[in-house]
């Protein structure tokens, strides 16, 4: 009986550990949410996604890196039903662990997309594509609920028949400009867009649709590059090819930007600018031989064709303009260049320590086209400045009268050379000197000067001549001995 009551207790103690192993063990739910401002949709304006559409789930820890060491990546999760009551369904379930993890999400699913970080998507199946990121999913949530957001910008033509007389037939419409993009990848994680195609056309055909008293509504999805431009745009109406350029827009993800074509006015559309050449001026052309800068200034001198189109007769007409670019510069000379790139750089003359004068030209390109300017320097001066004196500031220094025994005493001697280029010192020195002349009972090493015993009976006067190197300036010390001590003999 013990034995029977052991092995049932046992069981009983393993079902209960399964059924807490079940209860503790948690896969990942989404939710998705496609509500954005009014006026910040493009395609996709409803609460949920169509049913039976699907999109790719990723999971990682929360700074990207793999979830509990494992890669989930680009797992297919499946709408069921719409609006309030859809829910999503995976074949594969995700199971979660205490640790919060982060997930993120790309609308439509591709089985092609492995990287989180850069998953292409293109314009030309006119997708609207869609990405997501919630944090902090975990067995004690294990919901992540994902605002999904837009990729791509809308431009949205609505086409006014007005007068024209045509059948009406629209078959082609396409849009380009330096702030649309055909082709992209995404980085999920942040929303970081990464452009190829620019300026390509992004074109919609087989519309079927045909001009009538209603205006006629065509969306165009592109991904914008964050670029500041106009959008040239084409519209096919019975063969005819209508063009017009917008004024320069910033497209952003999510924006639905409305243009209205009226077949009443004509249709304007302009080619891009051609730089022909470049004008390069400078602050000044004359530097001081000081030294001194010169800012530089560069305008590009451009045209482009306008072409106007009414009831599908067109006319061109040239249009120019002179305006300030940022161009590479460079520069060959006496001149240092302060930057290659900036728009407008310096070049800097240093003081001129040449009896020459001196130049520099600086060049810029642009769009294939250079243009140059030159600066100049004034030749330099120079002057050179010898002083040689005794401390005191004189040329002349009198030690005055000594004892007639040996003896010696010392001065201080200024020995100085200043060179200076346009009134700036450029160096200073300090010259050699030499003894030019002395009393025959002088001796003299450096500023020190000697005397011998005076053993005469009279008082002598003596004196020493320096001579400065290069000035060949003279500075003279003098002295003077009592006369020597008188001894009688008897």
């Amino acid at each position: 009986m013990g034995k029977y009551l052991i092995i049932l207790l046992s069981l009983f103690f393993c079902f209960a550990c399964n059924k807490e192993e079940e209860v503790e063990s948690k896969y990942l739910e989404v939710v998705t949410n496609t509500n954005q401002k009014s006026n910040s949709r493009a395609l996709i304006d409803t609460p949920s996604f169509g049913n039976g559409t699907s999109m790719g789930i990723w999971l990682t820890n929360s700074d990207n890196s793999s979830y509990m060491g494992k890669t989930y990546a680009n797992y297919k999760y499946t709408a069921n039903g719409i609006g309030a009551s859809q829910k999503w369904s995976t074949e594969t379930a995700i199971k979660l662990s205490a640790k919060a993890g982060k997930v993120m999400a790309i609308y439509p699913y591709s089985s092609s997309a492995t990287d989180y970080a850069a998953i292409p998507i293109e314009a030309a199946s006119q997708t609207d594509y869609m990405w997501g990121s919630a944090t902090g999913v975990s067995t004690t949530n294990n919901v992540a609920i994902l605002n999904m957001k837009h990729l791509f910008t809308c431009i949205r033509l609505q086409i006014k028949k007005g007068n024209y007389t045509g059948t009406g037939s629209i078959s082609a419409v396409s849009i380009n400009g330096n702030n649309l993009a055909t082709n992209a990848t995404v980085n999920i994680s942040s929303g970081v867009i990464k452009c190829t195609g620019i300026n390509a056309a992004i074109t919609r055909t087989g519309l079927g649709m045909t001009l009538s008293e209603s205006v006629q509504y065509i969306d165009v999805l592109g991904i914008p590059t964050g670029t500041y431009s106009p959008i040239t745009i084409k519209v096919t109406i019975d063969g005819n090819v209508y063009p017009m350029t917008t004024n320069s827009i910033l497209l952003s993800s999510g924006t639905i930007h409305p243009y209205t074509i009226n077949m009443d006015n004509p249709l304007v559309e302009y080619t891009d600018w051609v730089t022909n050449s470049l004008s390069v001026t400078a602050s000044t052309t004359a530097v001081a031989a000081t030294g001194g800068s010169a800012t530089l200034y560069c305008e590009a001198n451009q045209t482009r064709n306008r072409t106007v189109t009414t009831q599908g007769t067109a006319t061109t007409t040239t249009e120019s303009q002179t305006v300030a670019v940022t161009p590479t510069w460079s520069n060959s000379g006496s001149a240092s260049l302060s930057s290659t790139t900036a728009t407008n750089p310096t070049v800097s003359f240093a003081n001129n320590t040449t009896s020459s004068a001196r130049s520099t030209s600086a060049t810029a390109t642009y769009a294939g086209k250079t243009g140059s300017v030159t600066i100049s320097q004034s030749a330099g001066g120079s002057s050179t400045t010898y002083t040689f004196t005794f401390s005191n500031g004189s040329g002349e220094y009198d030690k005055g009268t000594v004892v007639n025994t040996v003896g010696s005493f010392s001065t201080s001697i200024t020995t100085t050379c200043v060179v200076k280029w346009n009134g700036v010192t450029t160096s200073t020195k300090n010259p050699f000197y030499s003894v030019q002349s002395k009393s025959s009972w002088i001796t003299v090493s450096g500023s020190t000067i000697s005397y011998s015993a005076n053993t005469g009976s009279y008082a002598r006067d003596g004196e020493v001549v320096f001579v400065q190197s290069g000035s060949r300036k003279t500075i003279t010390a003098y002295v003077t001995q009592n006369k020597g001590n008188s001894v009688i003999i008897q």
